[in-house]
């Protein structure tokens, strides 16, 4: 399999652009458990915080997975 195609920034991006359904699935945190107040941002935070401990061959399964 050619991994030069799953850089980081591919990576990256694909994670900002992902639905909060999809962020649900990968991290196992559930929306409904955040405060609504500023568009759930202490739920995608938390999300956030989450995949940064990610190494990116472990990213880059969950890319292929989801993508």
């Amino acid at each position: 399999m050619d991994m030069s195609k799953y850089t980081e920034g591919v990576i990256k991006d694909w994670w900002a652009n992902i639905s909060f359904e999809t962020m649900e699935e990968i991290t196992g945190f559930r929306m409904i458990d955040f405060s609504p107040e500023d568009g759930y941002q202490e739920f995608v935070e938390a999300c956030n915080d989450w995949w940064s401990w990610l190494t990116l061959d472990n990213k880059i399964i969950y890319y292929q997975m989801y993508n």
